[in-house]
């Protein structure tokens, strides 16, 4: 694998979309490159990220930097994930697919009447209310980077939001239940895609296994789904 930040993405390698991110935003604390596997820190996150096929080199150099404290990490080989729960006393392991936006052509414009722009104070205080699958401050950092965005409709009601994560893929996205089967979640999806895109970026997102729904969204925009699956330790 050519582990550069200009490397294009494609169905082959669209999988290691997360690691292609943090590189290309140039975030990315290298401690080990080689052709066969690649470990970082992002220093944005602070999530630690591995891949390599080669499961017993991975092990090593986890070894060799364990002074770190580990408290986030994304990685590529289920048996590594959990070498590293038994080691480093993870409670959780999260087994995700990528939808990784490989399309050169724009995706399609809002199709609806909703209006796209950062949140007040005040909703910020709603998606923290909302969204409990982050603590607040880290909704804050993604405010002040400029990666969270509400969706109002006509007569100003909020109808949901959307965001990129501190490790670079889309997220966050909720719309309220009076608000939904308005084609919002894809109107406000296909707005990250586009401002994802105008930043020289990949547009991603991470769907745990068994969410199919999520799935069948992302399909529904036109992202490509990787059967290869990550693990989030956390």
């Amino acid at each position: 694998m050519n582990w550069r930040k200009e490397t294009p993405l494609n169905e082959e390698n669209a999988a290691l979309a997360g690691i292609m991110q943090v590189l290309r935003r140039g975030t990315a604390q290298i401690y080990n490159k080689e052709e066969d596997g690649i470990f970082l820190r992002d220093t944005q996150s602070g999530a630690y990220m591995l891949c390599t096929e080669d499961i017993e080199k991975g092990k090593f150099w986890l070894r060799q930097h364990e002074t770190a404290h580990y408290e986030l990490m994304e990685l590529w080989q289920k048996e590594l994930a959990e070498y590293c729960r038994s080691r480093y006393g993870f409670e959780t392991v999260m087994e995700c697919r990528q939808a990784v936006w490989l399309q050169q052509e724009e995706p399609d414009k809002a199709q609806g009447d909703l209006i796209i722009i950062e949140p007040s104070a005040e909703e910020l205080d709603i998606i923290a209310d909302t969204y409990k699958r982050l603590e607040k401050e880290e909704i804050m950092q993604i405010h002040a980077l400029h990666n969270l965005y509400i969706g109002r409709t006509q007569d100003q009601k909020m109808a949901g939001f959307i965001g990129m994560h501190t490790e670079g893929s889309i997220g966050l996205l909720e719309v309220f239940p009076e608000q939904r089967r308005h084609g919002y979640g894809l109107d406000l999806e296909r707005f990250m895609i586009r401002k994802v895109r105008s930043q020289k970026l990949i547009p991603y997102g991470q769907i745990e296994v068994w969410n199919e729904k999520s799935m069948n969204l992302q399909r529904k925009i036109g992202m490509t789904i990787t059967e290869e699956s990550i693990y989030w330790l956390f």
